[in-house]
């Protein structure tokens, strides 16, 4: 009933907008919230679809932040898309992508892998392209057969061709949601890779800043997995959340949806939309 972590063409996702809430209908969502990485492009076409079939719908982005050399993603919830500064931002984040994404051919050509600007924008059905679109250009030209190896040889991390993102803390990822009068969510917490001494410490830091919620259902999580979260959640007096992280066919296996989302949290996450819209 409820999926609040979507990504669509307007970053590494392979749908539109109208498809997404096609799917959202099909499978009887209540609410969702589009969070494509460090853009809000999308956000007033799916508000409109969504008003249009009777979902309720939450401006969201998800910011990339780094916190002691790790990944850290930020979800932003109930955002002022009319907001200077969160504008600004988006707009640097494209500028910085492109820049990136061109050192990062510049790399692979260094290493003898004949590919172009051109080929990564033919993968993209969209404007914006992604280090996913990257791996598919290397698909395409044969120099790996996977995403999965695409990432561990060149793009990821310890890959070869690896362009580090401009770095965001954490605090900064909370500012500029807060700045723009929304709510700010860890995403994913597990996917971050720290151990639980670093985590319980990045979760006292990160509330310190502001965060208001956590990312508790998670398409990929045990049942292990939620109950721990559940438990950090209640611990640090946090909102929960759930998402499927849903990008189309660059994630096979996974459907807008798939989140484990209790009953009686989209009741919750209601009476938060309610509020949260009466206050605009």
């Amino acid at each position: 009933m409820i999926d609040l972590h979507i990504h669509s063409l307007y970053s590494d996702g392979t749908s539109t907008t109208s498809e997404l809430v096609r799917m959202a209908m099909e499978k009887n969502m209540k609410m969702i919230s589009l969070t494509d990485h460090d853009t809000v492009d999308g956000l007033l076409e799916m508000k409109k679809l969504c008003d249009e079939n009777n979902i309720k719908f939450i401006n969201g982005i998800e910011l990339s932040t780094v916190y002691k050399g790790k990944e850290v993603h930020i979800l932003g919830y109930f955002l002022n898309i009319e907001d200077k500064k969160l504008l600004d931002f988006s707009k640097e984040m494209k500028k910085a992508r492109i820049i990136r994404n061109e050192k990062t051919i510049k790399m692979l050509n260094e290493q003898g892998i004949e590919i172009t600007v051109e080929d990564t924008s033919r993968e993209a059905e969209g404007e914006i392209v992604s280090k996913t679109h990257l791996a598919q250009a290397l698909i395409t030209k044969g120099y790996v057969s996977s995403v999965q190896e695409a990432f561990q040889k060149y793009l990821g991390v310890n890959g070869t061709a690896y362009v580090p993102k401009v770095e965001l803390s954490p605090a900064d990822g909370i500012k500029i949601i807060k700045d723009s009068g929304g709510l700010s969510f860890l995403a994913h917490p597990k996917l971050i890779g720290l151990n639980e001494e670093e985590f319980l410490k990045l979760i006292k830091d990160m509330k310190e800043s502001g965060l208001d919620g956590l990312e508790t259902y998670y398409s990929t999580f045990s049942g292990e997995d939620i109950k721990y979260y559940e438990k950090i959640a209640e611990e640090f007096s946090l909102i929960k959340s759930a998402g499927a992280d849903f990008h189309g066919t660059n994630r096979i296996g996974i459907e807008i949806g798939d989140n484990w989302a209790p009953d009686g949290l989209y009741e919750i996450w209601d009476t938060l939309y309610n509020k949260m819209e009466k206050g605009k």
